[in-house]
């Protein structure tokens, strides 16, 4: 089965991940493709390691924060050059202005039956 992808792992990535993992995790929606979180330097990958390798969930609610359990199991993968297998599903959750710039190391890894869904706040993505 397709990895789902996500690239740009901000507040809206996390929160992103987060729900396709919980649905993931729950027995009727099992089916759920396996994510992957793109990194795109090794520092950041770093933080990823120290806080777990989890994404934790705080709703705010009308009697206050209200934290979910956290959630794991992802995959994870550097962007890097070297890396030749295909993605088939890419969310794109980083800030608009800066989504080429981004994709410029995933550019040999996206071909025709890649589905790209971006999620972003802004302008300037054309």
């Amino acid at each position: 089965m397709a990895s789902i992808h996500i690239l740009g792992l901000g507040n809206m990535g996390k929160y992103v991940a987060y729900a396709i993992m919980r649905q993931r995790q729950q027995a009727a929606f099992a089916s759920t493709p396996p994510t992957t979180l793109l990194f795109h330097r090794p520092g950041l990958l770093a933080e990823w390691q120290s806080a777990g390798l989890s994404i934790r969930y705080t709703a705010m609610t009308s009697q206050g924060p209200v934290e979910g359990p956290p959630v794991q199991g992802f995959s994870v993968d550097l962007l890097d050059s070297t890396v030749a297998t295909k993605i088939r599903y890419l969310i794109v959750a980083t800030k608009a202005h800066a989504t080429a710039a981004a994709l410029v190391p995933l550019r040999h890894r996206l071909d025709a039956r890649s589905h790209i869904l971006f999620l972003q706040n802004g302008m300037g993505m054309v």
